[in-house]
């Protein structure tokens, strides 16, 4: 069954490779697309979501000439959680 939703902040933070105490802060800092109902409880996150803001950060970082490279073979790319 395909995963539609990450729940908890400790999930969270393995699937972006981040620390557990980071997560609030890059929610309100770097648009981390991450959520609390009514802003308590546990966090949760699309895979989907998580993906593309680990692409963003990673442009955000590497040298230009690798941005392009990403643009012209992205299509080759699947971003589908199956299998779990």
């Amino acid at each position: 069954m395909p995963t539609f939703l990450i729940k908890g902040r400790s999930e969270i933070a393995k699937a972006v490779g981040r620390s557990v105490r980071d997560i609030p802060a890059l929610v309100r800092d770097r648009e981390l697309p991450a959520y609390q109902v009514d802003g308590t409880g546990p966090w949760f996150a699309r895979p989907e979501d998580l993906a593309i803001w680990c692409l963003a950060e990673a442009d955000a970082h590497l040298p230009e000439g690798w941005k392009e490279k990403r643009r012209r073979y992205m299509c080759m790319i699947s971003f589908r959680s199956e299998g779990k």
